[in-house]
């Protein structure tokens, strides 16, 4: 073989990313299993496009309707005005205060007594003002309240005065007209997190709170005085509160949207002149009151205790007898925000309509109590936003599944032609496909869908299996199949309760058993199943504070006794302080259990849960919350471990434990079908998806292609990709039957594309048909049906005319490389190799050409 020029291999390294990164010790080139070869990785956009908002507000600017809302989005939430009367987006304002402070979404939207738009981010704690006047976006300043990620409560009081609640300290604050903080009522709610929501009547607040033991209470703004009231159960027996959800209030008298201990939600009315509750319906949605019309009525979503969805609907209340109407209007959801409206052009909806968001929908609804009807307002083209992606797993054929934050469905996503299917379900935790189902767990309720992925979505795909939600669960971090007819989960409690546990869900029954006594205090992160007995590994960050455990555990289930066998902290080597999250577990290919914990990945004996060996393969933050997802294990075909730790890409050997630190970020990721790595951006970027290319060839052949295609191209004959110019392209990215192709012995190839790889500029004329490139100071014409070609005036021969094929102009590829002062390799199995250097391939190098053409079929279109 030729000796090469090294210079080619250095212009190449920016496009090959190489493994001499790796933190662990080997030699580079050594052939280890871990010296995986990427490619520069490749952006796929966000492809959980959803509109998705939990409150809007309703006005008028400019004597225009306008709804204003917040979609929860990424990289930070943003702030609409949607002129209701033209149909389109009058303006969009990212709600961020700095480099590092984004917003989720917004809870609370209220229109002040001033007439503008009040906004209380989740995410961080700053208040903005929409002024409807100057259309300008004001913020209570640049840095956020320090500690507080939540706000909720949005309230006003006589003077303009704003009041709003916060989380994880139970704080209410105030501010001025100016959103400047005045006072700061401090742990209003004792060893509680929230205050969830409030209500202002004449001089006081009203609040709730969310914990087992909360409580409703009033605080007077000018002294601070806090006073626990009377509570619910104490009216209507049995109506223990343990989440003040959400209020409203119409003068004196403040509605309550409550989820209760038994699971149950109501609809309280609370009378602030009587001091005691008045109204109690048995079920009740999240709601902000209709704009009152001063008729003495009000309107709030319920429906029977028993009823099926269908029949929940609108309520039309009394205000002054609190006698309770069903209107036969119905609606499952939310009142988000709403108002009043005329809809011209529905027959179905004469008069006023109530107007809302409806997020199942992710559309405006009318709700006309003339007609019965209910319409979803499709005309209303709100803005679709990318979501933040909530867990990735391989679904059919190369097809991804994945669920976002606040989102309402699972995407089954195609890498290769951007389309997307969307089936039901509420925001995903965990997702794992078995064969041809797949099984998503949820929040809220900690729900448990499975999927048909063979079938379209439908009312019965998915099928929604169970909850837990009765037994104080939020969240399912895992799901692990037992056997055909057991799926077991493993969950996190809700706001309030410290401990999660096993929920076993058998499809023979319908019933779903659960195991909350197992770790006190903890939650159950990860699972892994064999031989009858079910693994799990725990998390000591729970939903309460103080934290009640301090150290995480690995357990042993056994699946028929239904009982914990054996259970032990792990032991790594190398760490200094109690593990407080393990996430993943896997059974690997040497049938022994595989963990992580924040850096540390761990392999234990699975009858004795003994460590048999452990790694630090990043740094251990033995405070960090960990959720399971976001500390990922998957083997490849070959028993390569691949690990996400504390946001980097981790490949291990478990047989040396040798391990390459790539320094990728991410935060969920899958290994394709296709040999690609497929993840989510880390933090801020969890949005966007990416396809990581892995090459399908060792570093030393890597290496070799850096030094000998430099800044040339490699192409294929009949292929329509080439790896051109130190990038993977399309030959022709409007037509892909644009390739080099064989004619009557010749190989001929576009010559625009060849003409561009090199850095030239192509013009054609079409009246001369005549094609000119200008390479530097050479000017070559090419004239189409003519067998030669001119260089600088010089006419040179070519061995077959230039024709015209899909619109394109081929040229024979000797003709056009030399030209172009190129040099060209052709092999008979259809490789083709352009270079700056005479013989950089030749028909000797037999190895070579075997590595391109391999480059060339498989690497190249996984780069596209």
């Amino acid at each position: 073989m030729k000796k090469r020029k090294n210079i080619l291999c250095v212009v190449l390294a920016m496009v090959l990313s190489l493994s001499a990164m790796a933190v662990s010790a080997g030699a580079e080139g050594t052939g280890r299993r871990i010296d995986k070869e990427f490619y520069e990785q490749v952006p796929l956009g966000g492809p959980m496009g959803i509109i998705d908002a939990v409150a809007c507000e309703f006005g008028v600017e400019d004597g225009k309707n306008m709804m204003y809302i917040v979609e929860a989005s990424r990289p930070t939430a943003t702030f609409f005005v949607y002129n209701l009367d033209e149909k389109k987006v009058e303006r969009s304002m990212p709600l961020q205060a700095s480099a590092s402070a984004y917003t989720k979404t917004a809870w609370y939207i209220k229109k002040g007594p001033d007439g503008n738009i009040y906004i209380l981010p989740h995410g961080y704690i700053l208040l903005y003002r929409y002024n409807v006047t100057t259309k300008e976006l004001q913020s209570s300043g640049t840095t956020p309240i320090a500690g507080m990620t939540a706000g909720y409560g949005l309230v006003f009081d006589e003077e303009g005065n704003i009041y709003f609640g916060t989380f994880p300290t139970p704080n209410i604050y105030k501010c001025d007209k100016d959103l400047n903080i005045v006072q700061e009522y401090s742990n209003v709610f004792p060893g509680e997190r929230y205050v969830m929501s409030m209500a202002y009547y004449n001089g006081k607040i009203y609040a709730g709170g969310q914990a087992p033991t909360t409580s409703f209470v009033s605080i007077d703004v000018k002294t601070g005085e806090v006073t626990k009231l009377k509570q619910p159960e104490e009216t209507y027996p049995g109506a223990k509160v343990v989440n003040y959800y959400m209020m409203d209030s119409i003068d004196n008298l403040i509605f309550c949207t409550t989820k209760n201990e038994d699971r149950s939600s109501y609809c309280l009315v609370y009378d602030a002149d009587k001091g005691d509750w008045v109204l109690q319906l048995p079920r009740g949605y999240g709601f902000w009151l209709p704009p009152y019309k001063g008729d003495g009525k009000t309107y709030v979503l319920s429906a029977p205790a028993s009823a099926p969805i269908s029949e929940v609907g609108l309520y039309e209340i009394d205000l002054e007898t609190m006698e309770a109407r069903n209107t036969e209007t119905y609606y499952y959801g939310n009142l988000v925000g709403c108002t009043w409206m005329e809809i011209p052009g529905h027959p179905e909806l004469p008069g006023e309509s109530l107007i809302t968001f409806s997020r199942n929908s992710q559309a405006l609804v009318a709700l006309n109590m003339q007609s019965k009807q209910t319409v979803v307002l499709d005309e209303y083209q709100l803005p679709f936003v990318s979501a933040h992606i909530q867990h990735i797993e391989l679904g059919l054929n190369n097809t991804l599944l994945m669920g976002s934050y606040m989102g309402e469905y699972m995407a089954v996503y195609n890498p290769k032609t951007g389309e997307t299917v969307k089936y039901r379900s509420n925001q995903s935790e965990s997702i794992k496909r078995y064969g041809n189902i797949a099984y998503l767990g949820g929040y809220t309720q900690a729900t448990l869908y499975e999927y048909d992925l063979t079938q379209p979505p439908s009312d019965t795909n998915p099928v929604l299996l169970g909850s837990l939600g009765d037994k104080n669960q939020d969240r399912i971090f895992d799901i692990c199949k037992i056997d055909e007819n057991l799926i077991a989960v493993g969950s996190y409690p809700r706001s309030g309760f410290d401990t999660g546990g096993i929920g076993i869900f058998d499809k023979r029954t319908g019933q779903f058993d659960f195991y909350a006594d197992l770790f006190p205090g903890q939650s159950v992160d990860g699972l892994a199943y064999k031989d009858g007995i079910l693994y799990g590994a725990t998390s000591t960050f729970v939903p309460v504070t103080p934290y009640p455990a301090n150290e995480a555990y690995i357990f042993a289930f056994d699946v028929e006794q239904r009982k914990v066998t054996l259970s032990k902290p792990v032991q790594i080597d190398g760490t200094s302080a109690p593990n407080k999250t393990l996430g993943d577990i896997e059974i690997g290919p040497d049938g022994n259990l595989w963990g992580i914990s924040s850096g540390a990945i761990f392999c234990l004996d699975p009858v004795t849960l003994d460590t048999i060996k452990s790694v630090v393969a990043d740094k251990m933050y033995y405070e960090r919350k960990t959720m399971s997802t976001m500390a990922q294990l998957e083997f490849d075909k070959d028993g390569v471990l691949y690990a996400v730790c504390n946001g980097y890409l981790i490949i291990l050997d478990p047989e040396t434990m040798e391990f390459n630190h790539t320094w990728r970020s991410m935060q969920y990721f899958v290994l394709g079908d296709d040999g690609n790595i497929y993840h989510s951006g880390w933090s801020s970027d969890g949005f966007n998806l990416y396809k990581l290319v892995m090459a399908s060839m060792d570093q030393k052949s890597a290496e070799e292609i850096k030094e000998v295609v430099g800044n040339g191209i490699v192409m294929k004959l009949d292929s329509n990709v080439a790896y051109a110019n130190q990038k993977a392209m399309n030959i022709d990215s409007n037509d892909p039957k644009v390739v080099a192709k064989e004619k009557d012995g010749r190989t001929l190839v576009p010559v625009r594309f060849i003409a561009e790889a090199v850095g030239a500029k192509v013009d054609w004329d079409g009246e001369a048909q005549t094609v000119t490139i200008v390479q530097g100071r050479d000017r070559i014409k090419i004239v189409l049906g003519e067998s030669k070609l001119t260089v600088n005036d010089e006419e040179m021969e070519m061995d077959t005319a230039a024709i015209t094929e899909n619109d394109r102009t081929m040229l024979p590829l000797r003709a056009i490389c030399e030209a172009l002062g190129k040099f060209v390799f052709w092999d008979d199995r259809g490789l083709i190799v352009i270079t700056e250097e005479e013989g950089a391939v030749t028909a000797e190098d037999e190895a070579l050409i075997q590595t391109l053409l391999n480059f060339i079929e498989n690497d190249v279109p996984a780069m596209l």
